[in-house]
């Protein structure tokens, strides 16, 4: 699979690239750089993308002859008190909890073709590191969202959002704007009455309007983040807009709403749709790829919609699945479309049996029941 736009996908808007990867020579390296891809750190492991690199790493890889080395500039990248040990603590442990609270492991499964899925963690990997150094973005964590309520859907949304950006054909600096922004964007809905978002029948007119003033306040609480990356706040404003219209909070339609936003709308659709609400159960996988085809081109841009079916895969590989003939086993490939290639290991009476490839692609008859 390749991963180049498809045809007619809205472009990014234009703007200062706030976070960009770059390679840099050792011996021009600026004061605290931060870790891109691929840095080997004196242990023989890779680092962290995102990570301070303090003057023993970078004199440790001076010592081994290295070279050049991938770093992630841009205005602001990290504050001048980093290097402190009490930072660091904290911005180790807020990278450790978003990490966990993510749902898919390992992250690159979540993408059918996995130089995707690679680029995608490695997005995602530089908005958690901004989202612990960054002190804006470390304290709304810290005071607001280290819950799994919120944690949970944000970091699955910034992963899908991610993969999707890749497979639309956008660079890695904006891919990982794109997450950081994913991450946060649904920051305002902490600021409802839990009661209205869990509402098991239809909204009263005053709690509508309260919903729908999650993306302003969003965007208000993400103002100083223009600093990191002025597009956070922008996609936290837009991101319940609907293509054709019918999104609030401002009614925009079309081109008027930036692709990033329509990218982030279409995986909280998804995310949605796979979630348990009081008033239905969570949609399988499949299910929920066949209600964003047939809303493409009312939720976002039709591009936009098959750019994310096509990077993510329904049933990540791993993951272990009941089939509709009631044996189950785990995902050995994507497949085709929502059709993966299933290992079997148990019979319908839950027993173990010999393993078993069955391809759903080629079986119409099959499909995936539970997951």
């Amino acid at each position: 699979m390749t991963t180049t736009a498809p045809r007619s996908a809205p472009a990014p808007t234009e703007r200062t690239r706030y976070l960009r990867f770059e390679q840099v020579a050792l011996a021009d390296l600026g004061p605290a750089p931060v870790a891109g891809r691929g840095v080997r750190g004196p242990g023989g492991r890779d680092l962290p993308v995102g990570s301070p690199l303090p003057r023993p790493v970078i004199e440790a890889l001076a010592r081994a002859r290295v070279g050049a080395i991938e770093v992630v500039t841009g205005p602001a990248i990290r504050p001048a008190d980093a290097a402190s040990s009490t930072f660091q603590m904290r911005a180790a442990l807020i990278r450790a909890v978003m990490w966990a609270n993510l749902g898919t492991q390992p992250p690159e499964a979540i993408a059918r073709d996995p130089e995707v899925g690679t680029r995608a963690v490695a997005a995602l990997g530089l908005a958690v590191a901004a989202s612990s150094w960054f002190p804006p973005a470390a304290e709304l964590i810290t005071g607001y969202g280290l819950g799994p309520q919120f944690l949970g859907p944000a970091m699955d949304r910034a992963l899908l959002s991610a993969a999707t950006g890749v497979r639309m054909g956008w660079d890695d600096g904006v891919v990982a704007e794109l997450a950081l922004s994913a991450v946060f964007s649904g920051m305002g809905l902490l600021a409802i009455p839990a009661g209205i978002g869990q509402k098991p029948t239809a909204l009263a007119l005053m709690e509508r309007r309260q919903l729908e003033r999650h993306p302003i306040v969003a965007a208000d609480l993400l103002q100083p983040f223009r600093h990191l990356s002025p597009l956070v706040p922008q996609v936290a404003l837009e991101q319940a807009e609907r293509f054709d219209g019918r999104g609030y909070p401002s009614g925009l339609s079309g081109s008027a709403i930036r692709p990033e936003a329509q990218v982030v709308a279409t995986a909280v659709r998804y995310l949605a749709a796979t979630s348990d609400r009081p008033y239905r159960k969570a949609m399988p996988p499949h299910e929920a790829a066949e209600v964003l085809m047939s809303e493409s081109g009312r939720l976002a841009h039709p591009s936009v919609v098959h750019a994310f079916l096509d990077a993510v895969a329904p049933y990540p590989v791993g993951s272990l699945v009941r089939l509709s003939d009631g044996r189950a086993g785990r995902i050995l490939r994507a497949g085709t479309g929502s059709r993966p290639v299933v290992e079997v290991n148990w019979g319908p009476d839950g027993r173990v049996t010999d393993p078993v490839e069955v391809d759903l692609t080629a079986s119409p008859t099959l499909f995936v029941s539970a997951s």
